[in-house]
C-alpha cells in the first residue's frame, strides 16, 4: 500500500496506472471535470486506452460531475469510453476509486477538478485481493447506474496476498448498506488511548457527538483535524458551530491551515481508515461512500506521521479564541438543513 497526500501527487500517480493499463479501466467518481488537463489530461489518456482495446467504464455522479462538458463526454463516449451518471433525487454516489486492470485500485477522497488542484487529501493505493473486493463494489455501483456490460475481471485480482490486512468499509444506503454509524460508534468504544477524526466537513448527529463525549469521558484522547477553511463558505459556518459543540463534548480540535480534503481515523496507533466519507448527515444516510481500514503497522505509522504533520502548522481550539456571535446557532441548525439543496 501506498499514501498521496495532496490532489496533485494522486493525480500523477492515477494518470500513470491508467497510462500503462492494458485490460480495463474501471472509474467511480463523484466529481470529474477536464479542466486539470494542462497539467494532468485524463480525458486525453482515457480515450487512448480506449481506442487501444482497453476497456474503460466510467460511474461519475450526476451533480458532483456536472461541470464536465458535453463535449468531453461525446469525445469519450465515440473513443469507447462507457460512461454512467449516477443519478437519484436523493442519494449520490460519493465514492472516488480508480482500479486498473483487476490488480491495482486507488481509494480516497481526492475528486479530479481543478478547483481541488492545491488541496490536501488522502488517497491510498493498494494491491492484491482486496481489490477484488473493490471489483464487486464497482460492479455493484455499474448495475445501480444502469450498467449491464460484462466487466473484464483478470486472474491475477483472483491472487490473494496475506501480507497487508486491510479491509473494505462499505457504505450504500440505496443498497440497505449502512456501515458508517455502526463503524465509528464501535471504534470510540474501542479505543484505549487515543482516536482521531480527520475531516473537511464536520456536522455530526447528536448520536456520534454523545458517542466522543463518553469516549473522552473514559480518558481517552479523542481528537479532530479540520481545515480552517472549506469550499464553501456556508460549510465554513456550520463547521464553526460544530466544533464549538465537539469543544463542549471533550474534543480536542486542531484547526489546520488552508484546505484539507482528507477523510481519515486513527485508533490507538494500530489501526487507521482512509475514505470518502465526510463527518456530515450527507455522508452517513444518504450518499455511497468507501473506505478502506488497515492494521498494517507500516500503514498505521505512516497514516500517524502524516497527521502529526498536519497538526505541526495547525493551531489548537480554544473557545475564548474562537468565540461565535449569538447569531451562529439559529444560523448553523438552518444551513444544516438547507445544504443539500443548495
Amino acid at each position: 500500500m501506498k499514501l498521496y497526500t495532496n490532489s496533485t501527487q494522486s493525480w500523477s500517480a492515477t494518470l500513470q496506472a491508467i497510462t500503462h493499463a492494458t485490460e480495463s479501466i474501471y472509474i467511480e467518481m463523484y466529481i470529474f471535470t477536464e479542466d486539470t488537463n494542462m497539467t494532468h489530461d485524463f480525458v486525453s489518456e482515457l480515450m487512448d486506452r480506449a481506442r487501444h482495446g482497453v476497456q474503460v467504464v466510467m460511474i461519475l455522479d450526476a451533480f458532483g460531475s456536472m461541470g464536465l462538458s458535453n463535449q468531453a463526454v461525446s469525445n469519450l463516449k465515440d473513443a469507447g469510453v462507457e460512461i454512467r451518471f449516477f443519478r437519484h433525487w436523493i442519494h449520490r454516489t460519493h465514492q472516488k476509486t480508480i482500479i486498473i486492470d483487476g490488480a491495482r485500485a486507488l481509494v480516497g477522497g481526492v475528486n479530479i477538478t481543478n478547483h481541488a488542484r492545491t488541496w490536501n487529501d488522502l488517497q491510498i493505493a493498494v494491491t492484491g485481493s482486496i481489490v477484488r473486493r473493490l471489483l464487486k463494489v464497482f460492479a455493484r455501483t455499474y448495475k445501480l447506474s444502469g450498467g449491464k456490460q460484462t466487466l473484464r475481471i483478470s486472474e491475477r485480482q483472483l491472487r490473494r496476498n496475506h501480507r497487508v490486512r486491510m479491509w473494505i468499509l462499505e457504505h450504500t444506503p440505496l443498497a440497505s448498506k449502512r456501515t458508517l454509524r455502526a463503524y465509528y460508534t464501535c471504534k470510540l468504544e474501542e479505543a484505549v488511548h487515543r482516536i482521531v477524526f480527520v475531516t473537511p466537513y464536520f456536522t455530526p448527529n447528536s448520536w456520534l457527538l454523545r458517542a466522543m463525549a463518553k469516549t473522552s469521558a473514559r480518558g481517552i484522547s479523542v481528537e479532530l483535524l479540520i481545515p480552517e477553511v472549506t469550499d464553501s463558505r456556508i460549510l465554513d459556518k456550520i463547521n464553526r458551530y460544530y466544533i464549538a459543540q465537539a469543544a463542549s463534548a471533550g474534543v480536542h480540535i486542531f484547526i489546520t491551515r488552508g484546505t484539507n480534503h482528507a477523510k481519515a481515523v486513527l485508533i490507538d496507533q494500530s489501526e487507521g481508515l482512509i475514505g470518502s466519507a465526510n463527518i456530515d448527515s450527507l455522508s452517513f444516510e444518504r450518499n455511497s461512500e468507501l473506505g478502506i481500514f488497515f492494521t498494517d503497522k507500516h500503514g498505521v505509522t505512516e497514516l500517524a506521521s502524516i497527521i502529526a504533520v498536519w497538526k505541526q502548522t495547525a493551531t489548537a481550539y480554544t473557545p475564548s479564541l474562537h468565540a461565535l456571535p449569538w447569531y451562529y446557532f439559529p444560523l448553523a441548525f438552518l444551513l444544516k438543513i438547507l445544504h443539500p439543496f443548495l
